[in-house]
């Protein structure tokens, strides 16, 4: 295994472990996610990956929805009033401001089958089409911020202790009643190249072919991405190496009841940074109450407990 290291524009340093199939291209990937990063980036960086930053993103997460949510409400009741505006850019802003990104009309089409696994009391996978019709990683981890939003439910995200904890490539098999199995995953040692369609395949696009690093990107690279798209404007990484399929759903044979296909998976997990700050904000909350209850009614016990 070789480790590959890249610093971010945000200034944190990803750190990932990579088989390299051909050698150099490790370095070569870790210069091309470097290449929109300023100078003084690399020697302001302290803070590593998953660090205090991006403790609190998952707050900064749920701030924002609630804004987006605040401008929908404020937008319906101007309707109401008689007041109506441009409701087109309001339902784009509930994707992530997604109509202030670039697309790129001149690429054939390309989707992205994102499989996204959601806690039930069980993993429920359910499958949903990405239009990779953009120009750079930024609006493409802003569309599948939207999907898991819009999968969730606004009001459920917010109040939620899961978030995306993991991303990966995999392998799955669809059946025509659009039930998903995942069978493969990246995280599977030794079983990475198999998570990409064959170079053969002639329904899927991606590049370069065959792959040259296993994976073709990080599993910590993905997951910061995802919590930080606005950093990566410039970079197209991810959006070359993800496997684009030719159709927005997966074409079944004739007589076939399930075919096998490629994508990407969101995996949920316990959101331990929000769990914590919701812990500390009901305590301050406790002790704010017990200090003013000790002042105005001079009763240190009745105030804590």
């Amino acid at each position: 295994m070789i480790r590959g290291q890249w610093i971010c524009v945000c200034g944190d340093t990803i750190i990932d472990d990579f088989r390299e199939v051909i050698p150099g291209s490790v370095e070569s990937a870790m210069g091309e996610l470097s290449a929109n990063r300023n100078p003084q980036t690399i020697s302001t960086n302290l803070l590593p990956v998953g660090s205090i930053p991006n403790l609190f993103s998952s707050l900064r997460d749920r701030i924002g929805l609630l804004v987006i949510w605040a401008s929908v409400m404020t937008a319906k009741l101007h309707r109401k009033a008689g007041r109506s505006g441009d409701t087109g850019g309001v339902e784009l802003r509930e994707a992530y401001e997604l109509d202030g990104l670039p697309i790129a009309n001149a690429l054939p089409p390309r989707y992205l089958l994102l499989c996204i696994s959601l806690w039930k009391g069980y993993y429920f996978t359910q499958l949903v089409p990405i239009d990779l019709n953009v120009s750079n990683d930024e609006a493409l981890f802003c569309h599948l911020k939207s999907a898991y939003h819009c999968q969730v439910g606004i009001w459920k995200r917010m109040l939620s202790l899961r978030c995306i904890k993991d991303i990966r490539f995999v392998r799955f098999q669809i059946t025509r009643s659009k039930l998903v199995d995942i069978n493969l995953h990246s995280r599977m040692e030794g079983r990475i190249p198999e998570t990409r369609p064959p170079v053969t395949h002639n329904d899927y696009s991606y590049s370069p072919k065959p792959i040259r690093i296993e994976p073709p990107v990080g599993h910590n690279t993905l997951i910061h991405l995802y919590r930080c798209p606005q950093s990566n404007d410039s970079l197209n990484f991810c959006l070359k190496r993800f496997p684009g399929y030719r159709q927005e759903q997966v074409c079944m044979g004739t007589d076939a009841d399930e075919e096998l296909a490629w994508g990407i998976e969101l995996v949920e997990g316990r959101d331990w940074a929000y769990l914590w700050v919701v812990g500390f904000l009901i305590s301050g909350c406790s002790i704010g109450f017990g200090v003013g209850w000790t002042v105005v009614k001079s009763d240190i016990s009745g105030g804590f407990t």
